[in-house]
C-alpha cells in the first residue's frame, strides 16, 4: 500500500473506528481492529534494529501492582 498523507488517513481511521464500534461495541474496538477495518494494518516499515518487539502492554514490565513495599504514612 502506498503512503497516504495524514490529512487523508485520519478521516479514514475515524470512519473505520465508528464502523468497528457500531458493529462490535466500544470494548472490542481495539487499535488493531480499527486499523484492519481501515486497511492499514501491517503496512508500516519493519522495526529498525534495536527496537523492542511489540508487547501486550504499552509499558513493558509494568503489571499495575506495586512491586516494592512502601512505608505507611503516619500523621502526628
Amino acid at each position: 500500500m502506498p503512503h497516504v498523507p495524514q490529512e487523508e488517513r485520519r478521516p479514514q481511521l475515524v470512519a473505520a473506528a465508528i464502523r468497528v464500534i457500531a458493529r462490535e461495541g466500544v470494548a472490542r474496538a481495539t487499535t488493531r481492529r480499527i486499523a484492519e477495518e481501515a486497511g492499514c494494518s501491517g503496512t508500516g516499515p519493519p522495526p529498525s534494529r534495536g527496537c523492542r518487539p511489540p508487547s501486550s502492554s504499552s509499558r513493558p514490565g509494568r503489571s499495575g501492582r506495586r512491586t516494592s513495599a512502601r512505608r505507611p504514612i503516619t500523621v502526628k
